[in-house]
């Protein structure tokens, strides 16, 4: 199986969005809703400002160049992301399944809760998910710079979203490893 350990914030979700915060008024309760009976969740159950975050902000262009990426590469997703919980094993796969996502969903990555949030946690989690998960090859996209330390020959750093170059960078990395 070809991986792609994905992060959200910058790089689906734009780094230079200011933090959403949404009041939660009729016109949010009645979209949540509605999201809830168009694609069969219970959004209700998750943070609303995730859910909300995830409909408004996760931007269209890098989930279009993600979503033609996994597709020519016959890859799937693992998220390594910190939106991930364990006390909501479904929701970051609901959440993709609002952009479309769904689909190349394969897992969350492993949680390693002994070590703080940040680069040296997430390259744990990554590595303890490619000793679990058949994974023959891979790329992770992550916004932080210190993830090329970890993974020099899989790690596409973005810069404040997914770009076409980030894209060809990925291609050519999962080329390169076969």
């Amino acid at each position: 199986m070809k991986a792609v350990f994905l992060d959200i914030d910058g790089v689906i979700r734009p780094k230079s969005l200011p933090e959403g915060f949404y009041d939660y008024d009729q016109r949010t309760r009645k979209l949540i809703l509605d999201l809830s009976d168009k694609y069969g969740v219970d959004y209700t159950k998750y943070p609303r400002d995730d859910v909300l975050s995830a409909y408004y902000e996760w931007d269209e262009s890098p989930i279009k160049r993600l979503k033609t990426f996994l597709i020519d590469a016959g890859a799937l997703i693992i998220l390594s992301t910190d939106w991930r919980r364990e006390e909501q094993p479904d929701k970051m796969h609901d959440l993709l399944l609002l952009r479309g996502l769904a689909e190349f969903w394969y897992a969350d990555n492993i949680i390693i809760n002994s070590i703080p949030q940040g680069p040296e946690r997430r390259s744990l989690e990554i590595n303890d998910s490619l000793k679990r998960y058949p994974i023959e090859n891979f790329v992770v996209f992550d916004d932080m710079e210190k993830m090329k330390t970890y993974f020099p020959n899989n790690a596409v750093i973005t810069n404040d979203h997914l770009t076409s170059s980030d894209i060809a960078e990925a291609m050519k990395i999962l080329k390169s490893n076969n």
